[in-house]
C-alpha cells in the first residue's frame, strides 16, 4: 500500500478485508496496483460472461481497490438473485449516496454507488471518498449478510 494512502483509507480497507476473510467460500488475492481480488474457491456462475482482453480471472467474484482519494468495491453477482431494491435498502441504507445510473461517468470527489445490470452478471459499485468512508460501516450485520449472500451464489 502506498505511504500516501489516507489512514481513514487505510484503516476501511482493513475492515472490508476482514469482513471478506471471515466469510467461507472466498479468498482475498492483491493483484498490480494495490488492487485486492476477491475470489471464488471454483469459476464463477457467469465466468463466461468476463471479457477475455481485461484478462479477468474465472474466479472473480469483485474487487477492492483503494485509491488515495477513495476506496471502490465492485461485486458481481449472477442476473436474477438480488433485486435493485433489496440491494439499495443495505448498500445505502440512509439514502446519503449518490446513485449514478449505468450510463454515467463519475468524475467528480462525491461518493457514489450504482446497480448495473448485464447479459451475464449484475454488479455492485461502491467509491466511497472521505465524505462518507469514515461514516459508512462495512461491519453491519445486513452488509456481510449481503457479501456472505453473493459469495454463495459465486460458487454456483
Amino acid at each position: 500500500m502506498e505511504n500516501s494512502l489516507d489512514k481513514i483509507i487505510q484503516n476501511k480497507l482493513e475492515q472490508v478485508i476482514t469482513v471478506f476473510d471471515e466469510i467461507q467460500g472466498c479468498s482475498i488475492q492483491r493483484l498490480k496496483n494495490d488492487k485486492l481480488l476477491i475470489a471464488s474457491p471454483t469459476p464463477v456462475p457467469w465466468s463466461e460472461g468476463l471479457k477475455p482482453q481485461y484478462n479477468e480471472s474465472i474466479f472473480k467474484i469483485g474487487y477492492i481497490m483503494p485509491k488515495k482519494t477513495c476506496l471502490g468495491l465492485y461485486i458481481d453477482f449472477p442476473v436474477d438473485t438480488l433485486t435493485y431494491k433489496e440491494v439499495s435498502q443495505i448498500i445505502d441504507s440512509n439514502n446519503q449516496l449518490y446513485y449514478a445510473s449505468q450510463e454515467e461517468r463519475v468524475r467528480s470527489r462525491r461518493s457514489w454507488w450504482r446497480y448495473r445490470t448485464g447479459e451475464h452478471f449484475n454488479s455492485i459499485h461502491l467509491v466511497l471518498h472521505l465524505d462518507r468512508l469514515l461514516e459508512y460501516d462495512f461491519d453491519r450485520k445486513e452488509l456481510r449478510y449481503l457479501f456472505n449472500k453473493i459469495v454463495v451464489l459465486g460458487k454456483g
